[in-house]
């Protein structure tokens, strides 16, 4: 028995160490959600200011059960920042962790972590 639990700690403590996360940052952009400055990189992307661009976030994120559009996480996440929660986690669609927070600047910083171990119930 303990050598069972060794194998599954060790095994979660390699799939955590492994584990992907895509961050998302916006500030600004007013309610068009079109900012000024977009910078993309393989593991974020960041839109700042007012201005006539829109967010990118009309791809997807995967984990090996389920693909899911960003832009229906980052709507969920609006609705939730706009009814005052500032910051706060979740998993979207049961299989990919989410969490957001805002800074004094009311920058959000939204991380969704595709590769997390989920177990189902």
């Amino acid at each position: 028995m303990k050598k069972q639990l060794l194998i599954l700690f060790s095994f979660l403590l390699i799939a955590g160490m492994d584990a992907s996360a895509y961050i998302i940052i916006m500030h600004g952009g007013s309610p068009s959600m079109k900012f000024k400055t977009i910078i993309s990189t393989p593991d974020k992307l960041i839109c700042r200011g007012p201005g006539f661009i829109p967010c990118p976030v009309d791809f997807f994120v995967k984990n090996n059960e389920k693909t899911v559009p960003v832009q229906e996480i980052v709507d969920v996440i609006f609705e939730r920042w706009n009814s005052g929660e500032k910051s706060g986690e979740m998993v979207y669609e049961d299989v990919i962790p989410v969490t957001w927070e805002t800074d004094k600047d009311d920058e959000i910083t939204i991380t969704t972590k595709e590769d997390e171990v989920i177990f189902k119930k």
